[in-house]
């Protein structure tokens, strides 16, 4: 949920799941749950929740 206030603009994001053969992770780290990345980058002026 984006708060009103967070955002100067109008944007849209895209939410990927990331799947083991498509993306690689760093060395040692195992995901324990399923692993999403939004964009683009964003620095929000107040606390959102991805839900």
């Amino acid at each position: 949920m984006i708060p009103t206030g967070a955002m100067d603009e109008t944007r849209e994001f895209t939410i990927t799941k990331y799947t083991s053969s498509s993306q690689a992770f760093p060395s040692g780290y195992i995901p324990t749950s399923p692993v999403y990345e939004i964009t683009p980058s964003y620095r929000f002026k107040k606390d959102v929740s991805v839900v």
